[in-house]
C-alpha cells in the first residue's frame, strides 16, 4: 500500500509541473495579444550585417569603436550575439558621454530600414543586454523590450588604453522581431578634457531572414 501511494505522489508531481508549464505559455500568449505583440518567429533565423559605415568628427579623435558578430544564428534558447567595444586609444583619461542610460551606449534598437515603421509593418526591436535590468533609469517588459528610458546624459571616465564592451543578444521571441531589413547606430562622444568630438558606427543594413 505505501508503494502505491508513493507512485501516486510522483504522478501528481509530474502532472503539476506540466500544468504550470502549459499555464505559463498560455499567460505569455495572452499578454502578447493584449500588448499587440506578434507571435515569435518559428524556426532558426539569421542576423546578417551587410553594410556598415564609420564616421568621426576628426580622424585624430583618440577613441575607437569596433564590433564583432559572435553568433549570427537566432534559434530557440540560442540568441544571436553582437559585441560592441569602445577603446580609449590615447595615454590620457578621457571623459566620455552616452546620450542616455545605460553606459556605454544607451538603449540600442534595430530600426526598420525606411524609418520608425514601414509598409512591411516592421517595428523597432530591442537589442537586449542584461545591463537594462541593472539600472532604474530603464523600464523593460517580459518580452525583452525597453518600454521607456531616461534622456539623461551619462558620463564616465575611460583611462588611457582602457576599453569597455557591451554584449547584445537577439532572441527568436524578441518583441516585434520580424523578417526584414533594419538599421542601427552606435555612437561615442568625448565630452571635454583634452579633446572633444564624436565617433559612430552606422549599421546601414541588418537583415533578419530564415535560415
Amino acid at each position: 500500500m505505501p508503494h502505491n501511494c508513493s507512485r501516486r505522489r510522483v504522478f501528481l508531481q509530474v502532472g503539476g509541473c506540466l500544468g504550470v508549464a502549459s499555464l505559463t505559455g498560455c499567460i505569455d500568449r495572452t499578454l502578447r495579444r493584449l500588448e499587440n505583440i506578434p507571435e515569435p518567429l518559428e524556426g532558426p533565423h539569421l542576423l546578417t550585417i551587410e553594410e556598415v559605415t564609420e564616421e568621426s568628427d576628426s580622424d585624430e579623435l583618440p577613441v575607437e569603436l569596433s564590433y564583432e558578430v559572435d553568433d549570427r544564428r537566432i534559434a530557440e534558447d540560442d540568441p544571436a550575439r553582437l559585441s560592441i567595444s569602445l577603446k580609449n586609444t590615447s595615454d590620457q583619461t578621457l571623459m566620455l558621454r552616452a546620450n542616455g542610460p545605460p553606459w556605454p551606449f544607451g538603449v540600442r534598437m534595430l530600426l526598420p530600414e525606411d524609418g520608425h515603421d514601414n509598409d512591411d509593418g516592421l517595428e523597432p526591436v530591442t537589442m537586449w543586454t542584461d545591463t537594462y535590468e541593472e539600472t532604474d533609469e530603464v523600464t523593460t517588459t517580459r518580452h525583452r523590450e525597453v518600454r521607456s528610458a531616461s534622456d539623461r546624459h551619462v558620463h564616465e571616465e575611460l583611462s588611457g588604453g582602457e576599453s569597455v564592451t557591451e554584449n547584445y543578444r537577439l532572441y527568436l521571441d524578441s518583441a516585434y522581431l520580424s523578417v526584414g531589413i533594419y538599421r542601427m547606430t552606435v555612437a561615442a562622444r568625448v565630452d571635454g578634457g583634452v579633446t572633444e568630438g564624436s565617433r559612430r558606427i552606422d549599421f546601414d543594413k541588418i537583415t533578419i531572414e530564415s535560415e
